[in-house]
């Protein structure tokens, strides 16, 4: 299956016609150690929720975490999202335009990292509401499993995340609660690509 057909059914609002996830040559023109800034700004967020003047400009939600650590280093994500798209997916298309979304291979931190079905976006009890969360890479561990930053209902923290064993305790915390889509699930469970944005360079270890 193309890879953007597989976005297509899996992008909350669907697909547009003429739009995929299929890379231009398009490139983001940052300032050299961008990628330490990104880190250090959701760093500095850890243990709050998003704080004003941030939560007014970028919310207090999943995507204002990673729209204000990316925004330290003038990139605003939203710029590529259409008007059905929920924020998740509207990040999705910029990365999938002006970076790399990748599944294999060791995530980088600065990377993003996209989540699917974390929770019933549309209310209906099916599991078919696409891309719903989404995280900052903050540093891997030796095994390769990756530590991601994000914003949960009770504010930003640091969770495991293994592509190894996806339904791991050990390698995987929790994501989604049990409910009406089903048994709680992993990070690994709902993982859906990993995106690189920005020029690699070395991120000092938390």
């Amino acid at each position: 299956m193309r890879w953007s057909t597989l976005l297509c059914s899996t992008l909350a609002a669907g697909c547009v016609a003429g739009r995929s996830a299929v890379r231009d040559d398009a490139a983001l023109a940052v300032a050299p150690g961008a990628r330490s800034t990104v880190v250090a700004q959701a760093r500095e967020l850890l243990g709050k929720r998003i704080p004003p003047p941030l939560r007014g400009r970028y919310g207090d939600d999943c995507t204002g975490l990673v729209r204000a650590a990316y925004a330290s280093a003038n990139v605003d994500l939203m710029t590529e999202g259409l008007p059905q798209d929920n924020g998740v997916t509207a990040i999705w298309r910029f990365a999938s335009r002006y970076g790399r979304p990748y599944t294999g291979g060791r995530p980088v931190a600065g990377d993003l990292v996209f989540f699917r079905d974390t929770y019933d976006l549309n209310r209906d009890g099916v599991l078919n509401d696409g891309l719903t969360h989404v995280g900052i890479i903050d540093d891997v561990l030796p095994d390769g499993t990756a530590i991601v930053i994000h914003r949960v209902s009770r504010g930003v923290i640091r969770s495991k995340l293994s592509l190894q064993d996806p339904a791991a305790p050990q390698l995987n915390d929790w994501l989604r609660a049990a409910g009406a889509l089903g048994p709680a699930q992993r990070m690994g469970q709902l993982f859906w690509s990993y995106a690189t944005l920005l020029p690699n360079e070395s991120v000092a270890s938390r």
